[in-house]
């Protein structure tokens, strides 16, 4: 996907997303997100922003399930 990087470093990872995010962009996103934190141990997830230009309320919602997923991993 050509608007979302990822970086992992150790437990952590870092993705950083770029023009908008909203609902043609939200559903590869969290698929990204699933995908990578599945595939790896990862404990923290964090996301940057700065280049996005848009953000609808999909991509909010996107961010709240992560940020869910990533307490429910903390928890274990």
């Amino acid at each position: 996907m050509k608007n979302i990087t990822e970086h992992i470093d150790g437990q952590d990872l870092t993705l950083s997303i770029s023009g908008n995010f909203d609902e043609s962009t939200s559903l590869d996103i969290e698929k990204k997100i699933e995908e990578t934190v599945a595939k790896e141990e990862i404990q923290s997830i964090c996301i940057d922003l700065g280049n996005v230009r848009y953000l609808s309320s999909a991509g909010i919602r996107v961010l709240m399930r992560s940020k869910e997923h990533t307490s429910e991993l903390q928890s274990h």
